[in-house]
């Protein structure tokens, strides 16, 4: 696939769209800073929405936390992200496992800015929702709780925070309930 990138980017051969992300995540995976200047320069001069998308999907895809907060400090840059990505490039970057932490980090960080911009958009009641999906150990349980507990009392809130301290601890409890036999399984 990584040849196929090159292709894309040297000689403007056309990738598959249905494959286009994965692609352009390879070599972004592989910690090539070229290919992420590519791909940022893409995303922000290309008037496709779904080009726009695909190159997210790629750039979340890294390894490198250096990366991840260059990413993380575009959010606020509404002319580099529109607000109504930010939480898609958020998401992705709280999903990887390589980057949740710093991820996290800027999510309790910015928590003032995510509000400020996005209590009067739906997309604001969903973010306990999409941090609570990616707790999977007690440390990070405890982060969301850190992060949700002060915040409980907000209307707009209450309800998916509510659902994700539901989620968090059937998800641990599954976890130390079965992971010992999958595991076992698995090998």
């Amino acid at each position: 696939m990584r040849h196929m990138f090159e292709d894309y980017t040297k000689k403007n051969v056309a990738l598959p769209a249905e494959l286009r992300p994965l692609i352009m995540s390879v070599p972004v995976k592989e910690g090539d800073s070229s290919a992420v200047d590519f791909l940022l320069n893409l995303h922000d001069t290309t008037q496709n929405s779904d080009l726009k998308s695909d190159t997210c999907d790629a750039l979340t895809a890294t390894r490198d936390v250096t990366v991840a907060a260059r990413l993380l400090a575009r959010l606020k840059d509404g002319k580099l992200v529109k607000p109504q990505d930010v939480d898609r490039w958020l998401v992705y970057l709280l999903r990887n496992h390589y980057t949740r932490a710093t991820a996290w980090q800027w999510m309790v960080d910015e928590w003032a800015w995510l509000q400020k911009t996005f209590e009067n958009d739906k997309s604001y009641d969903y973010l306990p929702r999409y941090a609570a999906s990616v707790v999977n150990t007690p440390e990070y349980a405890q982060k969301y709780h850190d992060l949700f507990d002060s915040k409980i009392d907000q209307p707009m809130l209450k309800r998916n925070i509510t659902i994700g301290f539901e989620e968090i601890t059937a998800r641990l409890t599954w976890l130390s309930r079965d992971l010992k036999a999958i595991q076992k399984f698995l090998k």
